[in-house]
């Protein structure tokens, strides 16, 4: 079996001599080809002559010299299609080394995507997304197609007002490089590189919107198991530049940031957060606007399947003593229908409806209006986005 992990006899592997699902071909404790080599052990799922347990089982993996050890939770029933299993010492993760019928798990996917407690950006953007993402009250049409040779080309066209707008974009990705390349009706051209793992546990963007040369901006992040970093510079001859990190565990993370202006030598910006993640809920607290704002947020899921979920965010402005509150929620009426709604303390009330045509195209309906002010016209927003 080729890119197999290899079991040394070791007394640690004779002690945990698993015996996994007949048509799953994982070896614990072993190392691949050279430049690939990591340790594994995997957790018992199933002896071949048992019935497979519903309970998800942890497959536990690390890098050679590497005193971390990696969770990435999934049921067994996604596991079982994965024959071959080769392991990625700069990420420390599980990866197919042949074609496979299926993609990885979701839940395993998403817990090699970054490690750690996340960027400063991260706190409290759940209670954000489900606050404001996806709300439109345009009219917005997006196609998205991808060529044999991999690149992506997206073409969206907005309707706002009477005024419309069309730009295409182009997204290429070549091993750990990826180029993205769009172009609108108002002749501006913006460009992004990103690279990952340009450096060990980083990435790299770089970005520049032409006529504009002093809009370019260069960002490096860096990701620890139990910190992240990040640093932002502007490519004009006397940039911004800011500077953010996070420090956590066990789903409690603080962060902050901060920017510098090295033309005026003086702070633009400084704030402040403290983050808890658990598998309910989600809540953050953030001091914002120099001291002047306070922010407090929270998501919470009333059901294990998270298919209804609550969403609270209280602003405060110390400097005008002007409180926002906002109310939320979401329920998914099955598996490709969604319903959205959020009520503020000013009485405006908003909702929006998705569902999911068929895999990856989205329908979005999306309405808002003012309840203390009923004769004013409501606004409605439709948006599409068809994807291969």
């Amino acid at each position: 079996m080729q890119g197999a992990v290899q079991t040394p006899e070791t007394p640690e592997s004779r002690s945990n001599s698993f015996s996994l699902c007949s048509n799953l071909e994982i070896k614990s404790f072993g190392r691949g080809n050279r430049g690939r080599n990591v340790q594994c052990r995997l957790q018992l799922l199933t002896p071949t002559n048992q019935p497979t347990p519903s309970a998800p089982a942890p497959v536990i993996c690390r890098a050679p010299h590497s005193s971390s050890w990696r969770n990435l939770v999934a049921a067994p029933s996604d596991l079982s299609f994965l024959h071959t299993c080769t392991f990625r010492s700069a990420a420390a993760s599980l990866l197919p080394s042949t074609p496979v019928s299926r993609p990885l798990p979701r839940a395993a996917a998403a817990a090699m995507a970054m490690k750690g407690p996340g960027l400063f950006s991260d706190i409290g953007k759940k209670a954000k997304d489900l606050l404001t993402k996806d709300y439109t009250y345009d009219q917005k049409f997006t196609i998205s197609t991808v060529s044999a040779s991999g690149v992506g080309l997206t073409s969206t066209a907005v309707k706002k007002g009477g005024l419309y707008t069309l730009d295409v974009s182009s997204v290429y990705k070549y091993k750990n490089t990826l180029v993205d390349i769009k172009v609108d009706t108002e002749s501006n051209i913006s460009t992004t590189l990103t690279v990952l793992d340009a450096l060990p546990s980083t990435k790299l963007v770089t970005s520049v919107k032409l006529p504009d040369y002093n809009s370019g901006k260069v960002e490096l992040q860096y990701f620890h198991e139990n910190a992240s970093f990040a640093t932002v510079v502007g490519t004009k001859p006397s940039p911004v530049v800011e500077l953010s990190g996070t420090v956590g565990a066990q789903g409690v993370s603080f962060g902050a940031e901060a920017g510098y202006d090295t033309a005026t030598g003086k702070l633009t910006k400084y704030t402040a957060a403290i983050g808890v993640t658990k598998p309910d809920y989600h809540a953050a607290f953030i001091l914002a606007d120099k001291g002047d704002t306070i922010k407090v947020s929270g998501v919470y899921h009333l059901d294990e399947k998270q298919k209804a979920s609550a969403v609270a965010e209280l602003t405060r402005r110390l400097s005008t003593n002007e409180n926002t509150l906002t109310v939320g929620g979401l329920y998914k009426i099955d598996p490709q229908t969604a319903v959205k709604t959020r009520l503020n303390n000013t009485g405006t009330l908003a909702t929006l409806l998705q569902h999911e045509l068929k895999p990856k195209s989205l329908l979005t309906i999306s309405g808002e209006f003012d309840t203390k002010a009923l004769d004013r016209a409501p606004k409605f927003g439709l948006a599409l986005a068809l994807k291969p």
